[in-house]
Parts: C-alpha cells; structure tokens; sequence
C-alpha cells in the first residue's frame, strides 16, 4: 500500500546489521531490547548491562567488541534497554505533591524518535492498581486508557504540531497508586527531531493566488468556524481499532508539504492527498460524530469527525457528502464521495488529522493506533446502522 511506503523506515533509524537488511537489523535491536530488559531489571550494574545487549545481539564479548564493531548499532541497544539517556523510555514516578513513591512506574513511546507532525502512542507501565488520572503533553490533555488483560499497563495518544520547533517537550502523569494515600507525578522529557519536508514551487495567474476582499472574508469566517473545533475535547472515546484510509487511491501530496507560489512562502500540507476517480466513496477512517459539514473556500464540500478525546479527522474536495452535522457514523461508513471540489486542481481525497491543536501526519495516526486498547462496547457502536443513500446529497 501506498501510505505503508510514505511511512516506513521512518519510525526507526537503526542501522543495518551485517548481512541484514534495515528491517532485519530493527528486529534484531527491538527483540535484543525486549530481552535485555527482562533479564536485567534494576539489578544488574550497568557494566553487565552493556555486556548482556552485545551477547544478546551476538556481536562480541566484551564491552569494547561491542562498542567497536558497531557503535551506533550498541547505543539504539543500550537506549532501548533503558540504559542510556532515555530514549522512548521514562524514568519511576517521583513521590511529589505528597503521594509516595509507586517503584516500577515507567513510560514508553512509540516512535522511539518523535518528529514534527508525529502522533505518539505513550505506554505506561506500572504495578497492579495503579490509576492514571490524567496526563499532560505541555497543555495538550493525554487520555489514558486501561489496557484490557494487562493489569497496570496504560495507553494514551500525543500530537505534534508539524511546525512545533525541534528540541525537548515535558510529559507530566498523573497516578494513583493501589493503596489509599499512594500517588505521584511521572515527570518524563522527550526530545522532538526536526522533519525534512518536501518542497513545491508554483507559478499561478495573480488571480488565483491573491483573494478579493469577498473571498477574503469568507475564508477568515470559515476559518473561525474551524478553528472552533480544535479546542473541544469531547471526554468519551468514540474509536476502536486502527485508522484506516479512506479511499483507495493513489498518493499524492504528501503532508507537510511546503509550498511556495509566484516565490511567496505559502502555509504547508496539512494533510495527504489521495488521487481517485471522481464518486469513488469516501469513507469514515474510525468511528466518530459529525462535528461539521458544508462547503468551503478552499476545501469545497467538506466533513469533520470527532472521535474524541481531542481527536479529528477531515475530508476535503468531496463531490457531495450523505452525512450531517451531530450523526454518528461507525468506521467504514461511506461519508461522501470523491470530487475536485473548493480549490482542487483534480479528483482527489485531502485527508486530515487534527489531536488536540496539533495538525499532524494521518500515516503516522495508522502506525501509532494499531496496537491500542479497544474503547469497548460504546465506542464500537457509534453509529452502527448504516445509510443506503444515493450519491448527490450535501
């Protein structure tokens, strides 16, 4: 699949291992990592620590064979073993606010290495009944979810934006240990890496890229309309399971794009685009509610779902849409249908992904949501019956 290209080998950074290819070498470092961890704990010096990941990845004896023969392979090993400075692993909880200490609480992420327009899937391990109240990623919420038949271990997603400057990002988790009186504050920084996005460079007739004062005043109301969204984080969780594409199609302009039209910078691609033919259905990538529908300056005819807990998606340049403002739909379920509606130079799906106020990558939201807790029964039945009306509607 198409977005399965634009998003692999971004997730790892790993370095090939001889006679492996780049996919070979990332098992090879995340099954040593998996393993170092459950034979070491916190028991073993470090010293040992740095001996067991080379024995276990089979490169040498010693600490200088490892270090030596693949230095940059050792350090992905020895980080994700929890022994350097931490990358996609957090420290124990800190005893603050009055709470006791709760030994064992520990965060992980997933991409190991966050970018610009990532969406983070967080793990947090702790000891049986221990609560998470709430999270904090800055002052975006993190709602953490119980994973089922896995006692003491939490999931919750994070966005960020794909201009948030590179460099560190303060985590905060809030627990609530298994005995009255226990709690504390997880406090965990993760850096955020920079992103090369790609470049377009245009040259249009005037008209076409400087509004008239109409147009103008019609884009800043609808962008207020839109902009009203993003701050309402509906508390119940709507998606269950993996996101899904929309439209099967080819790719087209990949997120974050940045465009410069007649050598002006314009703002970037905040989604993907997906080339179909015209009134090929488009459908919902999860379970969710109408949050808005119309037509629009830019994106034509256009939906947006809440899946909650800050969560949306978008569908742009649609030929006409069959659902409406405040409807459950269940994921699947055709919303419209492809169109070269709005600004579009042709027929094809915009798809975007909003998490809080973060705009982010809707290939990294596939990645990050497929090993997550299902949201039970009342996510699964949003909008479960299903509408059997004719193209045309809007």
């Amino acid at each position: 699949m198409w977005w399965r290209a634009l998003g692999a080998g971004e997730f790892f950074m790993a370095e090939p291992f001889p006679g492996m290819g780049r996919e070979g070498g990332v098992r090879r470092v995340r099954s040593a990592a998996r393993a170092l961890r459950k034979a070491t704990c916190r028991r073993c010096p470090g010293r040992s620590r740095l001996l067991l990941a080379g024995l276990l990845c089979g490169f040498g004896p010693s600490f200088r064979a490892v270090g030596a023969r693949r230095p940059s392979v050792f350090l992905l090993i020895a980080l994700l073993g929890g022994i350097g400075p931490g990358l996609g692993t957090g420290a124990a909880a800190s005893g603050e606010e009055g709470g006791e200490r709760l030994p064992g609480a520990r965060l992980e992420w997933f991409p190991l290495q966050p970018r610009q327009g990532d969406v983070i899937r967080f793990t947090l391990r702790a000891a049986e009944g221990t609560r998470v109240k709430n999270g904090k990623m800055q002052s975006t919420t993190l709602f953490f979810q119980p994973v089922a038949d896995r006692p003491g271990r939490w999931q919750a997603l994070g966005g960020l934006d794909a201009e948030r400057e590179p460099g560190e990002v303060e985590i905060l988790v809030f627990l609530e240990g298994p005995d009255r009186g226990q709690g504390g504050i997880l406090r965990e920084k993760l850096t955020v890496a920079g992103r090369p996005f790609a470049e377009e460079r245009l040259t249009l007739p005037d008209s076409m890229v400087h509004l008239n004062a109409e147009a103008l005043a019609r884009v800043r109301r609808e962008e207020s309309l839109t902009s009203s969204l993003w701050p309402v984080e509906t508390p119940e969780r709507f998606w269950n399971g993996p996101f899904a594409v929309p439209v099967e199609g080819r790719s087209g302009s990949p997120f974050g794009l940045r465009r410069w039209i007649n050598g002006e910078p314009r703002s970037f691609h905040t989604g993907v685009d997906v080339k179909a033919a015209e009134g090929t259905a488009v459908r919902a990538a999860n379970s969710g509610r109408v949050a808005l529908s119309g037509d629009f300056f830019f994106g034509g005819k256009s939906v947006f779902l809440d899946h909650g807990q800050g969560l949306y998606t978008m569908y742009f340049h649609l030929s006409g849409f069959r659902v409406r403002q405040g409807e459950a739909v269940a994921k699947g379920e055709v919303l419209g249908w492809v169109g070269q509606t709005g600004r579009a130079s042709g027929p094809h799906l915009h798809w975007g992904v909003r998490l809080g106020t973060a705009r982010v990558d809707p290939v990294v939201l596939i990645e990050s949501t497929r090993e997550f807790p299902p949201a039970g029964d009342d996510g699964e039945a949003a909008g479960a019956a299903s509408r059997n009306r004719s193209p045309g509607g809007s």
